[in-house]
């Protein structure tokens, strides 16, 4: 039912082509017989009448049609499409009109969001990393948009980059990210602390200029680090210290003891 559903014939849904094929035999066919339109002395009027009934037969039909296929399109979303559905809509009725914004430390998002696609995805992502989270959630939900997660959910100025590996389970990731908000004893609501977050504050649909185009000075992570806003940067680890082997955590770690330096020196 689904194939039927979604495949063209000429540029006409299949399932018009079958209503068609069943109304020709079943019930034009038949009524043209009972009208006499197939007499040579069928009078115009039976003709009229024919025509009449056929063309409303035809443009009902096609409307049952038109509601079966939207009931059964809606039927063949997985749980996972209808979760990223539902959250599209609640997204959007607080941020009706997403837009793009400059890259870089700009596009933070606040641990109060953060926690909140967590939990929203929870029970599916369960154990699963940011490389799971990317491609089957944020990815398929920003698709229509063309922009980062910070831009359609409402970015926000940076306060803390945060350096760290994808392969880290996102439950772990966003508990961390939490605990250190939460240790911010000089902030008075640690829910609205922002991070700089690659995989929600890049646009995953235009990484050539977030890395700069070439350019590491002009990337986004560059920029959104050495901001003025950012207050430091926030490494997340595991046990065996993966972010280390990631050579973007070094650059980050590199450029964060520069910064250190140069702010020791002044």
């Amino acid at each position: 039912p689904h194939d039927i559903l979604n495949t063209r014939v000429l540029g006409v849904p299949s399932l018009l082509f079958a209503v068609f094929f069943l109304l020709v035999p079943w019930v034009v066919l038949p009524m043209a017989v009972v009208l006499g339109v197939f007499d040579t002395r069928a009078s115009p009027a039976s003709l009229q009448c024919f025509f009449v009934i056929a063309v409303a037969a035809a443009g009902l039909i096609g409307i049952v049609a038109e509601m079966a296929r939207r009931r059964c399109s809606a039927r063949s979303f997985t749980p996972l499409e209808r979760r990223i559905r539902d959250f599209n809509e609640t997204l959007l009725s607080r941020n009706p009109h997403p837009k793009p914004s400059e890259r870089g430390p700009g596009r933070a998002v606040s641990v109060e969001l953060l926690t909140e696609l967590l939990h929203t995805f929870a029970d599916l992502v369960q154990e699963r990393t940011a490389y799971y989270l990317s491609s089957n959630i944020t990815v398929p939900l920003l698709s229509p948009y063309k922009l980062s997660y910070s831009e359609f959910v409402g970015p926000k100025p940076v306060d803390y980059f945060v350096s760290h590996y994808w392969g880290t389970a996102f439950r772990h990731f966003v508990a961390t990210v939490t605990k250190h908000a939460q240790s911010c004893a000089h902030r008075s609501s640690w829910k609205q602390i922002s991070y700089w977050i690659c995989f929600l504050s890049n646009n995953q649909f235009r990484i050539p200029d977030e890395l700069g185009n070439g350019d590491w000075r002009e990337s986004s992570f560059y920029r959104a680090l050495t901001s003025p806003s950012c207050e430091a940067t926030c490494m997340v680890l595991d046990d065996q210290a993966l972010p280390l082997t990631r050579s973007w955590c070094l650059f980050e770690v590199l450029q964060t003891y520069k910064l250190l330096k140069k702010t020791d020196g002044q």
